[in-house]
């Protein structure tokens, strides 16, 4: 293999990584109260039985999740500024 052949292998493959790349990023451009509210479904607990428990991880998943909610729920400008899309 030529010197040029190795360039070109290497450039495309570069070019797949960073595709990759771009397509993980923009998989993850959901807005927090719906990635936080799928992460809490998964992990189980509602809010109050997980703070109530200290479940480690999932009380604070559940937490914060509760918490994303209210804030929307009277303040939902201030989701604005975690929205890029």
């Amino acid at each position: 293999m030529s010197a040029s052949q190795f360039l070109l292998r290497r450039i495309r493959g570069l070019l797949f990584v960073f595709i990759c790349a771009l397509i993980l990023s923009g998989a993850t451009a959901i807005p927090l109260e719906t990635e936080l509210g799928a992460l809490a479904k998964i992990t189980g607990p509602t809010a109050k039985s997980a703070t109530t428990q200290g479940a480690g991880l999932i009380g604070w998943v559940a937490e914060v999740h509760a918490g994303l909610v209210e804030t929307n729920a009277k303040y939902s400008f201030l989701s604005y500024g975690t929205d890029w899309l």
